[in-house]
């Protein structure tokens, strides 16, 4: 586990094609080496994604990482990153936005959520 301030020290792995799920341990090396929500998006799509993945396919990758000040008083604390292979360009594509789901995830005791297949019906996830 993980003792780095302002890290949780675990990711959830949520699989909606069989409905399944995995923690995955933060290393102090990936901490260390790809610091925050964008290191940890970049770490996952360039260790996980095949070149060849279609980004509409089920094997296509859905990340949402939080920060490490994420929880906290410090300013813009409550912004996340969602991390995938864009349907636009074909390359790597990320967004950034606001609000309660970040602190939400930490508090859940996690650094991100990366979400991968496909549901045969429409689902929610709650945690």
């Amino acid at each position: 586990m993980i003792t780095m301030k302002g890290y949780a020290g675990k990711f959830l792995r949520l699989n909606l094609t069989d409905q399944t799920k995995e923690e995955i341990t933060l290393t102090e090396d990936v901490a260390r080496s790809y610091i925050g929500g964008k290191g940890f998006g970049a770490h996952l799509l360039l260790s996980e994604l095949e070149k060849e993945v279609d980004p509409l396919s089920p094997e296509n990758i859905l990340a949402f990482f939080t920060r490490p000040f994420t929880g906290t008083r410090a300013p813009t604390s409550n912004r996340y990153g969602a991390f995938f292979k864009s349907p636009l360009t074909g390359i790597w594509g990320e967004a950034y936005a606001s609000g309660h789901l970040a602190p939400q995830i930490k508090r859940a005791g996690y650094d991100g959520i990366i979400l991968m297949g496909r549901a045969s019906s429409p689902i929610y996830v709650s945690i």
